[in-house]
């Protein structure tokens, strides 16, 4: 219905809302697949009906944190697996790979709103959620944070607009956690991808600083 007929849910998109965050936030709810579909749900109204994250921030930011929600039900011990991968294996997010569905959900719902609602609206309202993120002492909140301004690149066109950006992922590099400075190699490739060649052209000595440090990881992964 919300692919469908998304107007169906235009007068009640605050009640569907707080519908779909009870399932989300629901303890005793285990299922992840239920999870993410009802934050689906509201990503796909927003997607199909831009106006109503452009006009109530508040219901955007709630939205986004369920977004940020899933992307954190990963486990909090880190997968020997993950950090010593098989010889041969591809580093990309695909389906079924330790802790990757989550992540992938995550981002890939943070791009579809990022391209429906627009930067202007997007980053100030993700801004503040990230740096929330940041603070906190769970690393899969930092990781989450740091994995969805992978995505920001593609649509901001003034590379001066990402200078706060490059400068908090960078500060990350040394992180303690590998699965951080992971992330933080994935986020500065991403974004130097999209914004190819401005980001390289301003960051390019703190970046080779970094990704030199970083081939020496003793985490292979990384």
């Amino acid at each position: 219905m919300a692919e469908a007929e998304p107007k169906f849910f235009k007068k009640n998109f605050e009640m569907l809302t707080k519908a779909m965050s009870g399932f989300v936030y629901d303890k005793n709810v285990d299922d992840q697949n239920l999870k993410e579909s009802a934050t689906e749900v509201l990503v796909l109204v927003l997607e199909r009906i831009p106006s109503l994250g452009k006009n109530n921030k508040e219901l955007l930011s709630q939205v986004i944190q369920m977004v940020f929600y899933n992307m954190v039900q990963i486990d909090k011990d880190i997968d020997p697996e993950w950090a010593k991968p098989k010889e041969g294996f591809s580093d990309a997010l695909e389906s079924g790979e330790v802790d990757t569905d989550e992540i992938s959900f995550g981002i890939q719902a943070i791009d579809r709103l990022l391209a429906s609602i627009g930067e202007k609206v997007m980053l100030p309202t993700l801004g503040v959620l990230v740096q929330q993120m940041m603070a906190s002492s769970d690393w899969r909140y930092q990781n989450a944070a740091i994995m969805a301004l992978s995505q920001v690149g593609e649509y901001i066109d003034d590379v001066k607009t990402v200078k706060p950006i490059m400068e908090m992922v960078l500060r990350q590099y040394k992180n303690e956690n590998p699965r951080i400075r992971h992330s933080v190699c994935h986020c500065i490739g991403q974004i130097s991808d999209d914004m190819n060649p401005q980001v390289s052209e301003m960051y390019y000595k703190e970046v080779l600083q970094a990704m030199s440090e970083l081939l020496y990881d003793p985490v292979p992964r990384v």
